[in-house]
């Protein structure tokens, strides 16, 4: 698999900061893994998915889009920012307007919940228990 790794510093504003000063948060690393698998590819995201991570992430599918099945492991994601989640809309449509396209997203039922639930995209996507190989 290609992994991306991103490290980033968050700068946040938040309860407990004084007016005008910054607060930094702890570094989190973000990993996008990229592979094959016998009928297309699969994205994984390791840690968050956000609008950071969507270029990256938007080109690897697009780049296997024709490639026929597209994989997005959420399985090991622990945040989708907007951005992100309107990025995974995209890959669904330009699936569907493939001839051999099709997407799924790989996430349980607690990380369907947490991910997808709020967005009510949870009865948008194709979803399955475990990654294809």
């Amino acid at each position: 698999m290609l992994m991306v790794t991103r490290i980033r510093r968050d700068i946040d504003g938040g309860p407990g900061t004084a007016a005008g000063k910054t607060q930094e948060t702890p570094a989190r690393q973000t990993q996008l893994l990229v592979g094959p698998i016998a009928e297309g590819c699969v994205v994984r995201v390791v840690g968050h998915g956000t609008m950071q991570e969507s270029l990256a992430f938007r080109s690897a599918i697009q780049a296997n889009i024709n490639r026929g099945l597209i994989v997005f492991d959420a399985s090991e994601c622990s945040y989708l920012d907007s951005t992100f989640l309107g990025g995974l809309i995209g890959i669904q449509k330009a699936a569907e307007q493939s001839p051999r396209g099709r997407f799924v997203i790989v996430a349980d039922e607690s990380m369907r919940l947490q991910l997808f639930s709020t967005s009510s995209l949870d009865r948008y996507f194709d979803f399955v228990d475990e990654c294809p190989e």
